[in-house]
């Protein structure tokens, strides 16, 4: 299997990070400005089962993905298995308290392609892509969780998405 991993500390309590991370409400905000239409499909919003789908765009080409909460440990962590055309691939979120907050990690593990030639470009390309959008999620996550201040919950529900920025 391929993996792709990234880690942020927020200055939050880990039950409030992995609350706001289990209601799947809330994924849209964390999401890269590519992945458009995202909507919840499921009636319950958190927990095992409930699934939501997004388009990723990439240039002239779009693909529809489904994401699936498959299991939770709360507030330790969960596990969403994704699956997009013929791809699927699961991201362990893991929530442990740290330095007055929470460190969040995000694992992603797929199938390597098949041949030579594809498990090479996904070396340069595929996976460099994955980790910069599992960095936009773990950085919106933290901007939206960290303000306006650690003492004062920040109004999640009518704070805009910010702009997040990867140079790498």
């Amino acid at each position: 299997m391929s993996m792709v991993t990234a880690v942020v500390h927020i200055s939050r309590a880990v039950d409030d990070v992995y609350s706001y991370v289990a209601d799947l409400t809330n994924r849209r905000r964390l999401l890269p400005d590519n992945f458009v239409n995202v909507r919840v499909l499921t009636e319950h919003t958190s927990g095992p089962g409930a699934r939501f789908s997004f388009t990723i765009e990439s240039g002239e080409e779009s693909y529809e993905s489904v994401t699936e909460t498959v299991s939770v440990t709360p507030p330790s962590s969960l596990t969403d298995r994704t699956t997009g055309g013929d791809l699927t691939y699961e991201t362990r979120w893991r929530f442990v308290e740290s330095n007055g907050g929470a460190t969040v990690s995000l694992e992603t593990t797929y199938p390597p392609p098949p041949g030579w030639f594809a498990r090479l470009l996904d070396r340069i390309v595929g996976r460099r892509a994955l980790e910069q959008s599992l960095l936009v999620e773990l950085l919106r996550l933290k901007q939206l969780l960290e303000q306006p201040s650690l003492n004062e919950p920040a109004p999640l529900a009518d704070t805009p998405i910010p702009p997040v920025t990867y140079d790498p």
